[in-house]
């Protein structure tokens, strides 16, 4: 999957940023995003949703991407959420 800044909801991508060292090379799906403050009329909208994502002309790299890791041991994705940047996620692909 490319960077569709319209289609990320849901996406899986591995994390190589340096905000949350503790998630750095590992599996994480897109949960939400948030619209960052700063003169954007949909400053501070929570999406849950890729229709609402393109509405607002998708992602851009002030938004928040907040994202559960993936637990191995449990095969499941996490409970507890990480705010991330798109630049932090890599190999994006579609949906598991």
């Amino acid at each position: 999957m490319s960077r569709d800044p319209t289609n990320l909801i849901g996406a899986v991508a591995t994390y190589n940023g340096t905000g949350h060292p503790h998630l750095r090379g590992h599996t994480v799906r897109v949960f939400r995003v948030i619209r960052r403050p700063g003169g954007d009329p949909d400053a501070g909208r929570v999406i849950y949703k890729n229709d609402e994502l393109a509405a607002v002309g998708g992602v851009n790299e002030d938004d928040v991407i907040e994202v559960h890791v993936w637990l191995p041991t449990y095969r499941r994705f996490g409970f507890v959420q990480n705010d991330v940047r798109l630049g932090d996620l890599h190999d994006l692909r579609e949906k598991p």
